[in-house]
C-alpha cells in the first residue's frame, strides 16, 4: 500500500498568490497561481515538491477574502429587529469578515436575513462580541454568515483574530 501524502491548505490573496509552508521541513515559499485557472480551489490537491527537503505532499488552496480561525464558543442570535432572544448557537469559525455557527434543529434561520449574535472570546479580557449578522449560507445546522458592518472596527474582535492567526503560524 502506497503510504498517504499529507495535504496542506494555501490562502491565495486577490492576485492568487500564496505561501506555501512544507510539511517536513517547515520551509516557506510563495506561489502564484495567477496563469493556472485550472487550479481554482478546494476540490482537488495540487502536488508539490519541497525544493529543500524533496518532500512530495499536496496543497489545497481557498479563496478567501479572509482567513477563517477554528474556535468552539457558545454564543446567542437574536432577532436584529426585535432583539428577541431565537436561540443558543455555538460558533465554529471566526474570520474578520463573518463568521460560522451551528444551530439547533428547531431554529428557522433564513438566507439573506439580518440577525444579531453575542458570543465570548477565550481572550484574557474574556470579551463579550456583539455583533449584527447577514446570512449568507444555511447547510442543516451549519450556518455561515458575513458582519452586517463589515467596515466597522471591532478591536476585541480584530485583536483576537490577527494574534489567534499569529500564534497558529497561518499568513
Amino acid at each position: 500500500m502506497v503510504p498517504a501524502r499529507k495535504t496542506t491548505r494555501v490562502y491565495l490573496n486577490e492576485k492568487r498568490q500564496g505561501v506555501v509552508t512544507c510539511v517536513h521541513c517547515d520551509v516557506t515559499r510563495t506561489i502564484n497561481m495567477s496563469n493556472y485557472t485550472d487550479h481554482s480551489g478546494g476540490e482537488k490537491p495540487f502536488k508539490v515538491k519541497c525544493g529543500t527537503c524533496h518532500t512530495i505532499f499536496h496543497i489545497t488552496f481557498d479563496h478567501r477574502r479572509y482567513q477563517r480561525t477554528a474556535v468552539n464558543f457558545p454564543g446567542k442570535i437574536f432577532s436584529a429587529q426585535t432583539e428577541k432572544d431565537i436561540g443558543d448557537i455555538i460558533i465554529i469559525s471566526l474570520s474578520f469578515g463573518g463568521i460560522r455557527f451551528i444551530i439547533n434543529n428547531n431554529l428557522d434561520i433564513k438566507t439573506d436575513t439580518m440577525y444579531a449574535i453575542q458570543f465570548q472570546l477565550d481572550d484574557e479580557q474574556s470579551s463579550v462580541i456583539c455583533e449584527e449578522i447577514v446570512i449568507k449560507r444555511v447547510d442543516g445546522c451549519c450556518v455561515g454568515a458575513a458582519f452586517y458592518h463589515s467596515e466597522r472596527y471591532n478591536h476585541e474582535l480584530d485583536f483576537y483574530l490577527g494574534t489567534a492567526s499569529s500564534l497558529l503560524g497561518t499568513f
